[in-house]
């Protein structure tokens, strides 16, 4: 009995130790928590929009980029980066409309800051504050 209890040991030892962590290798898109569709309020100077419905999708071929449709309210898509709980908006124009930014989320909470300038006149800051749903 005594010749196996070494034996036994430094088997579980081995065995205990060996083992890797399952998660190495798999890797998690940090764009999955933005995904889905969004209602919520955008303010823009003086004007808000209570009733808007926001849709973000990942980009095919990318790693961090987000398609977002409808900000502004304005039937636009543009392209955010993400990183983390954070996504930004490169200076971009769609259409006539120019877009730049950055948000974040928090649960099902997304928040968007934003800049745009539109062909109407209207230039300025504006805040999507949004829920999934």
């Amino acid at each position: 009995m005594k010749i196996y209890y070494p034996i036994l040991v430094s088997s579980l030892l081995f065995l205990l130790f060996s083992c890797g962590n399952d998660d190495e290798g798999i890797l998690i898109d940090e764009r999955e928590k933005f995904l889905g569709t969004y209602a919520g309020m955008e303010v823009c100077g003086q004007l808000s929009d209570n009733g808007n419905i926001i849709i973000i999708t990942s980009v095919e071929g990318s790693n961090d980029q987000l398609s977002i449709q409808h900000l502004y309210n304005f039937g636009t898509t543009i392209i955010a980066t993400v990183s983390g709980d954070n996504l930004t908006i490169e200076s971009q124009t769609v259409g006539l409309v120019r877009f730049s930014g950055s948000g974040s989320i928090i649960g099902d909470a997304l928040t968007i800051d934003y800049t745009v300038s539109d062909p109407f006149g209207f230039s300025g800051d504006c805040t999507a504050s949004l829920t999934k749903i």
